[in-house]
């Protein structure tokens, strides 16, 4: 929208689809564990809530943010290498 590439109708649209495909597939992480991760690994608390997301779904976590991949190297997981998995 802030483009003009797409409508405020079309924005509103599009919104309420992803709602939908989301609507009751949505985790919760509790706060101290994502500042325990975030003050550990030295990384910010939003990386943090995403890294913590994952080891309590006890899944890999996909990213392209070097910092990560090397950080969390038995967590982290480049795109590159998730089809190889």
């Amino acid at each position: 929208m802030r483009h003009a590439a797409m409508s405020l109708e079309g924005a509103v649209a599009r919104m309420q689809q992803a709602e939908s495909l989301l609507f009751d597939r949505e985790y919760s992480v509790a706060s101290p564990s994502i500042l325990e991760v975030s003050k550990r690994l030295s990384i910010s608390a939003c990386d943090a809530e995403f890294a913590s997301l994952a080891m309590k779904l006890d899944t890999k976590l996909i990213t392209t943010d070097k910092a990560l991949l090397n950080k969390m190297p038995k967590l982290a997981l480049d795109p590159e290498n998730f089809s190889s998995t």
